[in-house]
């Protein structure tokens, strides 16, 4: 079985209390998943297929030329989580309790823009 790890770090500057850092976090799967899923978010409501194995995260990487509004859900008609239109986003979840599909909800097609999705 693969393993994997996806690993956080960050610092912010120039405040007035000096710099904060967070990190490094790091998150840990001893199944993880070679999986990548490739997809053209279309308008609206999008489901995305989490393998059915005990991987633990997903890093979901948006094109830097999309320009579409982006809301994670857990189904269609829940309030979400508006996400960045560009970058990224890490979700993670207990192993063995991986949910069997999210949300990306977009206010309109990502023509051209590829969003990847990795599973760990």
């Amino acid at each position: 079985m693969p393993t994997g790890s996806v690993t956080v770090d960050g610092s912010v500057t120039g405040q007035l209390t000096g710099t904060r850092t967070i990190g490094p976090l790091t998150l840990t799967s001893s199944a993880a998943q070679a999986q990548t899923t490739q997809v053209v978010l279309a308008n609206g409501f999008n489901t995305i297929t989490v393998p059915s194995t005990s991987c633990v995260c997903a890093v979901i990487a948006f094109a830097a030329a999309s320009t579409v509004t982006k809301t994670l859900k857990g189904v269609t008609g829940d309030t979400g989580i508006v996400l960045a239109t560009t970058g990224f986003a890490v979700l993670t979840w207990v192993s063995g309790s991986a949910p069997a599909t999210f949300g990306i909800t977009t206010s309109g097609a990502d023509t051209g823009n590829t969003t990847e999705i990795l599973f760990f």
